[in-house]
């Protein structure tokens, strides 16, 4: 309980590099090339480390969201990906701004000043574990202290009470606060396993609501040229364009599983607090059934294309012909 809770407090929170981290990385100083938004963040210093140069480089390195065939679709009316202004800097499709350190996070779930501040997808593993070990040990504790308590009581009947300690309401105390923790953490821990398995944030699940997407595509033209489009999609109702399965959804987050010969280690490593989740936190695959049914609109929509174009040919050579026959049909003068 103890490892997990420090990993959650010393790992660092994972947040997008801003204006200034990128200038201090490529060796400006940003105060002195009045970079706006610039100035060091005070929450920073409290709720986590700013990424290092080298996190920032290989930041830069991603593949572009622009590049993928499909992305979130931004809240207004236009196609391009979505954008921090406070930040500046592009939000992946699971990453969010979080208000209290005033950060960019990547799989930002939810803030918690208990655990170290904002968790996210470098963090919320460790979470899951400490507050599951949290709700494991509030069990035994209860159980523990109710069983000595027992004790006591029988050891008193027999006239024994020497073998058992005489404060009964610490140890009452105990039972009770344990309880109140396991009371609060044991549901707490069931609704992060289950935002596991379904492969959804604390954030994604509140803000729950039909998802519109860019979907990238190609459109051919009746003289056969492919033209490169990119069309605004509304998702099916309630769909999770991550949502791979809960055999894949549970590895996403807690480790691969292979069996291999480091099999016990992996199998461990969803015990224990030693990696966190694998992955950049930035592109993540998406659910194939979303990308099913993207690709069966695509070809919907190349047929109704094609037959439009079809029927539009059909009637411009009927009308020709009707003109043809009209025009032989009138007296010449």
């Amino acid at each position: 309980m103890a490892w997990s809770f420090f990993r959650v407090l010393l790992t660092p929170a994972g947040y997008l590099p801003n204006a200034s981290d990128r200038a201090r990385a490529a060796g400006v100083d940003p105060e002195r090339h009045g970079e706006q938004g610039s100035a060091p963040n005070e929450d920073d210093k409290v709720y986590g480390k700013r990424p290092t140069a080298k996190e920032v480089r290989a930041f830069l390195q991603t593949q572009p969201l622009a590049s993928q065939p499909t992305w979130i679709a931004r809240n207004d009316a236009t196609d391009g990906t979505r954008y921090c202004g406070i930040c500046e800097v592009t939000k992946y499709d699971r990453v969010h701004h979080c208000s209290e350190v005033n950060r960019c996070v990547k799989k930002f779930d939810h803030f918690c000043p208990w655990v170290g501040g904002a968790l996210g997808h470098t963090r919320y593993k460790f979470f899951f574990q400490f507050v599951t070990y949290v709700a494991i040990y509030s069990v035994l504790l209860v159980v523990t202290f109710a069983v000595a308590v027992g004790q006591r009581k029988a050891a008193i009947r027999r006239n024994d009470g020497t073998s058992i300690p005489h404060n009964v309401g610490l140890w009452y105390s105990c039972i009770a606060l344990g309880g109140l923790f396991a009371l609060m953490m044991i549901p707490f821990s069931f609704f992060h396993g289950r935002q596991i398995l379904l492969n959804l944030t604390t954030l994604e699940s509140i803000a729950a609501h039909d998802i519109t997407v860019i979907h990238q595509t190609e459109r051919t033209t009746p003289s056969g040229e492919k033209v490169p489009i990119k069309e605004r999609v509304t998702l099916s109702s309630g769909v999770n364009p991550f949502d791979l399965g809960l055999w894949r959804n549970w590895q996403q987050v807690m480790g691969e599983f292979k069996a291999d010969r480091w099999v016990v280690l992996r199998v461990l490593n969803w015990i224990l607090p030693i990696q966190q989740s694998p992955g950049d936190g930035l592109l993540y695959p998406w659910n194939p059934a979303v990308l099913e049914e993207l690709a069966r609109r695509d070809t919907q929509l190349s047929v109704t294309l094609l037959s439009e174009s079809t029927q539009t040919a059909m009637d411009n050579e009927e009308a020709t012909r009707a003109q043809e026959k009209l025009a032989a049909a009138s007296p010449q003068t």
